[in-house]
């Protein structure tokens, strides 16, 4: 499972940038703290929805390990909460030039323990998103995250198979309600990465000849993806011949 550091980073220094803000900024009929149902400052336009919010399951049955992934994009928003049943699970306010110009899309992952304590710490069910815009518009939204995970899919060439470069076809076995499959090649010896989603009708992927290097060896990654966004993923490499 990848992340990209900027993401991280940003989640960061929004946290940061939460805990310094002037106090002096804050309206004297502002909640403070957890965006809730009421108003969340003085003179509020109104309620937007969120143009996307979702929050799913990676499970990786390689490594035996999984973690919770969140999507959300909205207009500029300086606050954000995500909460299950009432319970408040995280909360990101901006202040400074964050809080000024705003944040739009937000995505990160969570630690990836044993895949039954990801399921016994998110449980199944709706997870209410909530927000306010920098234009003081209070952000509203929901997902429902769904325990039932696509099966692993498996796939050849595998387990270091050497392959010829100029004829790599990547095949895996069909799996029944999934919504697409998503197939990463990669190799540690350059930062090219050939990274593509296709139809649930579809089992096999041709690696382009001039994506591969010989005497190389690269991973590979199918992931099945579920309507409910759960993904499952397969690892495995191959080794391409001279």
């Amino acid at each position: 499972m990848r992340m990209h550091h900027s993401i991280i980073a940003l989640l960061a220094l929004a946290y940061v940038a939460g805990c310094n803000e002037d106090v002096a900024e804050q309206s004297p009929t502002a909640t403070s703290g957890v965006v809730g149902e009421e108003p969340m400052e003085a003179g509020s336009r109104g309620t937007v929805e969120f143009a996307d919010a979702e929050i799913f399951i990676e499970f990786n049955s390689t490594a035996n390990d999984a973690g919770i992934q969140v999507f959300l994009d909205a207009e500029a928003w300086k606050e954000i909460e995500i909460s299950h049943r009432g319970h408040e699970l995280l909360e990101i306010e901006a202040s400074g030039g964050m809080k000024e110009l705003g944040l739009t899309e937000l995505r990160f992952e969570g630690a990836e323990p044993d895949p039954d304590q990801v399921l016994d710490a998110f449980p199944a069910g709706e997870y209410r998103f909530r927000g306010r815009t920098i234009d003081r518009f209070r952000l509203t939204g929901s997902a429902t995250l769904s325990h039932d995970l696509p099966p692993a899919p498996d796939f050849s060439p595998s387990d270091g198979e050497v392959v010829d470069p100029d004829d790599v076809v990547i095949e895996w076995t069909a799996i029944g309600g999934v919504d697409r499959y998503q197939v990463i090649v990669e190799s540690d010896a350059n930062d090219f990465v050939l990274e593509i989603s296709v139809s649930p009708e579809t089992t096999e992927l041709r690696v382009p000849p001039t994506f591969l290097e010989a005497n190389t060896e690269y991973k590979v990654e199918i992931l099945a993806i579920a309507p409910s966004g759960n993904r499952t993923i397969t690892e495995g490499t191959f080794v391409t011949g001279p």
